[in-house]
């Protein structure tokens, strides 16, 4: 792995998560969190558009809109 570069936590989680540092520190990493909204909705689709974000690495569910309330209990 190269050192240098920006990792986006960007959403909501629904439980705790370990984050772990002490194979982090060497890497010279710029971490950010931040909730999807509509400041971050635009440039996330951009990059996606784009090709700089690879979303189809990052798709584990697919549902309709009438499985909304089902999308949003699924872990």
């Amino acid at each position: 792995m190269t050192a240098g570069g920006h990792i986006a936590n960007v959403g909501v989680h629904g439980k705790p998560v370990q984050l772990n540092l002490d194979k982090l520190w060497a890497q010279n990493i710029t971490l950010t969190t931040r909730l999807v909204d509509t400041v971050t909705t635009p440039v996330l689709l951009k990059a996606v558009a784009s090709g700089k974000l690879q979303a189809k690495q990052l798709i584990t569910h697919h549902f309709s809109l009438d499985q909304v309330m089902q999308a949003y209990d699924t872990p």
